[in-house]
């Protein structure tokens, strides 16, 4: 084991029997680093890449193990073990074997375990979840402070976040549990992918993950823990921009059932005569809804995110009564999802002031262009422009002459100063 430590001398006495092995031999050379090892050495091995245990392999083992020894544990307990061990059996015997002295009994106990590896009970990250959704910034900071007691590593705490987030977008997009051996319930993994916004879960992810990096370079974990939590509803999109975060609900748990209600249900239809600013102005009339005018009607539906770069690759083809038609750019496949769908179909609901059936279809050769074309054209046009204009400069044309300058073209930006 760990065989890179042995010195050059030592390979080197091992050489000659490792290139004539006595039959009845064999070597069995473990490492971590194999790139330490001689290359005469390595030349005259076959060399297999172990990969990580899964949780449920390493579980399994540690269950069968304790069976063996009459020794009861609780599943939780063993699966937290897994966790921490990072794929490696020899890890998680010796968690284990912490855990039993740890504990002083004949016993494996989940409380045991997260005192030991320094983890919070699950409810706790379900409960940070539940005032994301909530966005309950006020509870939010309240229950990162309450975890001091246990005296976290943050650096797992977030770990344990993101992981729960992820596993939600997971439900959220197979409608059941990614993980059949998942220790968070079915019915509150449904509770929270319903009271979750996709693009929201997202957001959350990435503020995590970056957050997880950060980490290690502030002076105060637990600080930069709470910061991460402010940010992930500070970035949040929606509100008007440099707006101040809500202020905490009452009732928080009054809140929360309110989140889930909301996204468990679709918006209100309504027919105004014309949409709503974020500062409460009239926002221009209504277009009739045609073909012509469908750019526009895009910049007034108020989407955002996905769902407004789904109805930005879309045509409109028609319109039959309730039934709207709409071709989507072969490009953008991926981008179509049921819950976009939904919010385009809401926000096309609202502009024309009553329900109606969407229908997507992907667009063949020939047919009309979408806005998000349209803008691509328009930047290209700009951007031929602007390398024609470089190109009959005098300065430009003198440099060429006198110095020999040459014009990098892919280094051209088109100057928007007057579309903005």
């Amino acid at each position: 084991d760990e065989v890179h430590m042995l010195s050059a001398h030592s390979f080197n006495a091992l050489l000659k029997t490792l290139e004539e092995p006595p039959p009845h031999v064999k070597f069995l050379l473990a490492t971590t680093d194999p790139q330490r090892l001689p290359i005469t050495v390595l030349s005259r091995c076959l060399q297999f890449n172990l990969k990580r245990l899964p949780v449920s392999l390493i579980g399994a083992r540690l269950t069968h193990i304790l069976g063996q020894e009459g020794i009861a544990a609780e599943p939780a307990a063993l699966r937290l073990l897994a966790t921490a061990a990072d794929g490696s059996l020899r890890d998680a015997l010796s968690l284990l074997d912490q855990l039993l002295a740890f504990g002083g009994a004949r016993e494996v106990h989940e409380a045991d375990a997260r005192s030991m590896l320094g983890t919070v009970d699950r409810q706790q990250v379900v409960q940070l979840l539940r005032l994301l959704a909530a966005q309950d910034m006020g509870g939010l900071l309240d229950l990162a402070r309450s975890l001091e007691q246990w005296s976290p590593d943050y650096l797992q705490m977030l770990d344990e976040l993101n992981s729960l987030l992820a596993r939600v977008a997971l439900f959220q997009a197979a409608g059941k549990p990614y993980d059949d051996e998942d220790d968070v319930p079915a019915a509150v993994m449904a509770e929270l992918a319903a009271a979750l916004v996709p693009e929201d879960l997202q957001l959350y992810y990435q503020v995590g993950l970056l957050g997880r990096r950060d980490l290690p370079f502030t002076t105060d974990q637990r600080s930069g823990f709470a910061m991460t939590l402010v940010r992930m509803l500070a970035f949040r999109p929606g509100g008007e921009q440099g707006a101040a975060a809500p202020p905490p609900a009452p009732d928080r748990q009054q809140a929360i059932a309110a989140a889930r209600a909301a996204a468990a249900s679709p918006p209100p239809m309504s027919a105004p005569a014309a949409v709503q600013g974020a500062s409460g102005a009239a926002a221009p009339a209504a277009l009739p809804l045609t073909a012509e005018n469908w750019s526009a009607v895009v910049e007034q539906l108020g989407l955002s995110g996905i769902a407004r770069q789904l109805a930005a690759n879309c045509a409109l083809a028609g319109r039959q009564g309730g039934q709207i038609k709409l071709l989507l750019d072969a490009r953008s496949q991926s981008i179509r999802t049921p819950g976009n769908e939904q919010k385009l179909g809401a926000a096309l609901a609202r502009y024309v002031g009553e329900p109606v059936r969407l229908i997507i279809e992907l667009a063949e050769a020939g047919s009309p262009g979408t806005p998000a074309r349209e803008r691509d054209r328009q930047a290209d046009e700009r951007l031929a422009t602007a390398r024609a204009a470089l190109e009959t400069d005098p300065n430009i044309q003198a440099l060429r002459a006198q110095m020999g300058a040459t014009i990098f073209p892919d280094s051209v930006r088109p100057n928007f100063t007057e579309e903005t």
